[in-house]
């Protein structure tokens, strides 16, 4: 199939850089390599800036802080105009409204298949519908899954950012084709080596530097941060100093034993990326697991940095394939003193492989996950679902 299309695709997303939003940071880049196979607008909120994007039009079409059931009526109207036969919706239950309580987006879904049905509706699903356990989850769940059915129900095709995601969608009686895309890394590739990396952040070559990327949320699991750091600084005590630098707006107290604390802040996409390339180690536990639907690990895999994580119910296939060579896993429900021993037994093979060990990450990356990879993966897909349309 030739994969350039002369269709165009207009794409949905709450919000854009430079204001701090993962999946607006992921749309900006997932726009730009898409116009290697359509046309490309973005219809946005009001606080997003109206500067393109690697050539693709930006529009502000709806009011971000508007009330729910009010906001998307000049968005409508921007669809309807618009000559695209593809849009794609980015979603996130919380990125649409609070607590991820945003009725009116099926409904708009809705109403653009009524009036234009030959316009194919494209769900990228970056999260379906919490599933945390406690009381308070269990009411965002009860009206996230309603929303997540009703998208579902009027989607023509269907893509999830985990295959544990989609999982859910025949259980949720979604009648589309349902699709894996995982996510890319949304920072640029660093131009530095690790060495003049971290030369530029005052370390020495011979320090063990681990990184950690993101912001506090409640997936995170920071007491399991604090153990691995401060098992490995008091492993490597008397041959080099471990430091630790955050990237990322907590302003949490960390407890790292002697590992030395650098506080980096909300850095700028570059600035984050040659932090990343100056790493030994990321540490990135999360209490569903990693999976590829996790950006800040991928920021890691890109810089072939290896990535110490948590094995979880949303953990799939590849990662087990890749255990002790790109990352290393504890299980989540795994005690503290398998975690810490864990951590000390990757650092030191980390500390003996180097070089061979980030050239083979880097390129496990690049053939599971780069932005050229997914990008041509959905171009493909959408292509067929749009050529079976036109044969029927």
């Amino acid at each position: 199939m030739e994969l350039v299309s002369k269709d165009g695709v207009d794409i949905l997303v709450q919000s854009l850089p430079p204001v701090p939003d993962a999946i607006g940071e992921y749309t900006a880049c997932f726009a730009s390599h898409l116009t290697s196979y359509f046309r490309v607008n973005i219809f946005t909120g009001d606080e997003s800036p109206a500067d393109g994007i690697g050539g693709v039009a930006v529009k502000q079409v709806f009011k971000s802080n508007r009330p729910s059931g009010r906001r998307f009526g000049p968005l409508l109207d921007e669809i309807e105009a618009s000559d695209s036969t593809i849009l794609l919706l980015q979603y996130n239950p919380f990125a649409w409204g609070r607590r991820g309580w945003a009725p009116d987006l099926p409904r708009l879904l809705a109403r653009v298949k009524r009036r234009k049905p030959n316009t194919l509706l494209v769900v990228m699903f970056h999260e379906t519908f919490m599933m945390f356990p406690g009381f308070r989850y269990r009411i965002m769940r009860f009206y996230q899954e309603r929303q997540f059915r009703k998208l579902l129900a009027v989607a023509d095709l269907a893509f999830y950012s985990s295959s544990k995601w989609a999982d859910q969608h025949q259980s949720a009686g979604g009648s589309c084709v349902a699709l894996t895309l995982p996510v890319g890394s949304n920072l640029p590739l660093s131009g530095l080596d690790q060495v003049a990396a971290k030369r530029r952040l005052g370390f020495d070559n011979s320090d063990f530097v681990c990184s950690v990327f993101g912001g506090n949320h409640v997936s995170r699991m920071f007491d399991r941060i604090d153990m691995a750091i401060s098992a490995i600084a008091k492993s490597l005590v008397g041959q080099c100093r471990t430091r630790l630098i955050y990237i990322g707006d907590s302003d949490r107290a960390w407890k790292v034993g002697d590992a030395m604390v650098h506080c980096l802040g909300r850095l700028s996409a570059q600035n984050a990326a040659d932090a990343i390339a100056a790493s030994d180690l990321m540490i990135n536990p999360f209490l569903d697991g990693i999976s590829t639907r996790r950006g800040s690990a991928m920021a890691a895999l890109q810089h072939g940095v290896p990535v110490l994580t948590t094995k979880g119910h949303n953990t799939e296939e590849i990662w087990t394939q890749e255990a002790m060579r790109s990352v290393c896993m504890v299980d989540v429900v795994d005690t503290d003193r398998l975690w810490a021993d864990a951590a000390v037994r990757f650092a030191n093979q980390v500390n003996d492989s180097q070089e061979g060990m980030r050239s083979s990450i880097r390129s496990f990356y690049r053939r599971n996950f780069d932005w050229p990879v997914t990008t041509e993966y959905f171009a493909e897909k959408v292509m067929e679902r749009l050529s079976i349309r036109k044969n029927a």
